[in-house]
């Protein structure tokens, strides 16, 4: 279901006044009127309704009222899979714009763009270059958001460097990092069947991860995984493995179930 984000200044049920993007959203693209109501959620997840008061030529007044199928969902079950966070490398030109708004949709909840040996030159590192694509990112990401009905809005983290991403050497941690060579000592189905709480992935660039930086990410826990042979770009490779792990996830307890019962 498709559900707007409310913006960060709003803090729950009350009235709010939209305007910007917002507004062109709201009543331009859905085309909605006085006494229309949406999906709606903060940026923490928390679920809404927004119904339209007033439309203006520039702006819009709206009323966050409770959402009366929280519970329900909630009594259901819902999506309840652990977080998948994505360590992409950061690639050439817009490259990171495809990659945020296909993982979003795809069910990533946390992106962290990495410098590695094989990427984008010292220039787009600094200054403003980095301070627009940041904030792009983050437009890309709600709109994403609101597009797919995620279930928060993704957290787009500042770029790092590949020595800069933490280490995740605990059990309770599934991290992966892509490789072209078969060096996985089991697969992404079997990587997954422990009971972890949040799935890591590492993405690189097009020339892949350096050599010095595959023992880095080793030596940070993460673990080879091989997803067949065919050579895909690095945009398609992080959608190709985000939503193959989130398939695993949701159906996770009926093979894991299977599996226990042979």
């Amino acid at each position: 279901m498709k559900r707007f984000v409310l913006p960060p200044d709003c803090q729950g049920p009350g009235e709010v006044t939209l305007s910007g993007n917002d507004f062109h959203y709201l009543c331009r693209v859905r085309r909605l009127k006085g006494g229309d109501s949406v999906p709606a959620m903060l940026t923490d997840g928390s679920r809404f309704v927004l119904s339209l008061i007033e439309r203006g030529s520039n702006s819009c007044r709206a009323r966050v009222l409770p959402d009366p199928d929280t519970e329900r969902e909630s009594e259901a079950g819902g999506d309840d899979i652990p977080p998948i966070e994505l360590y992409q490398a950061v690639p050439k030109g817009r490259v990171l714009d495809d990659v945020v708004r296909r993982c979003v949709e795809a069910g990533v909840t946390r992106v962290v763009p990495v410098y590695t040996d094989f990427t984008v030159a010292a220039a787009q590192r600094e200054g403003s270059e980095r301070t627009r694509r940041e904030e792009r990112l983050q437009r890309i990401a709600r709109s994403a958001a609101e597009q797919c009905g995620a279930v928060r809005l993704p957290e787009i983290a500042p770029a790092v460097e590949l020595s800069e991403v933490p280490s995740f050497a605990t059990k309770e941690d599934a991290a992966f990092y892509l490789h072209q060579e078969p060096l996985a000592e089991q697969s992404l189905h079997g990587y997954l069947e422990a009971t972890i709480r949040k799935v890591v992935l590492a993405v690189g660039p097009e020339g892949g991860f350096s050599p010095r930086e595959l023992r880095l990410l080793e030596h940070k826990g993460f673990c080879p995984v091989y997803l067949g042979p065919q050579v895909l770009r690095t945009e398609n490779a992080a959608f190709f493995a985000v939503a193959a792990i989130r398939v695993l996830l949701l159906e996770r307890e009926s093979w894991t179930t299977r599996n226990r019962q042979t």
